[in-house]
């Protein structure tokens, strides 16, 4: 019995380091990058940056100024955005809320 506790540590090690599907939150957000400012560039360049930050991304539509919108699913979103945005061709990643000047903030 007590020759299995090892292997139960490492495979509960390995499997908390796998993306798990229960512990990821979807978030929109929106990119813009230096040599891909059209849907089929980003696209292309999309599994790149999705491996490089350990991150799913998928296209959703393309905004005005060379801007997509993307959804992007994560384990912990902030820390997704962070390595998005040190990405070297990344020029921004931000999340896509609702704003409303008016009413002093972002929903």
């Amino acid at each position: 019995m007590l020759a299995l506790l090892p292997i139960l540590a490492l495979s509960h090690g390995c499997a908390g380091s796998a993306l798990d599907a229960d512990t990821m939150r979807t978030l929109p957000i929106i990119i813009k990058m230096n040599h891909a400012a059209d849907e089929v560039a980003l696209r292309a360049r999309l599994p790149a940056l999705a491996a490089a930050c350990e991150l799913e991304l998928e296209y959703v539509r393309p905004m005005s100024g060379g801007a997509h919108v993307l959804r992007m699913r994560a384990d912990m979103p902030e820390q997704g955005l962070g390595c998005l945005r040190a990405q070297p061709e990344v020029v921004y990643a931000q999340e896509d809320k609702l704003v409303r000047p008016m009413s002093g903030g972002a929903q």
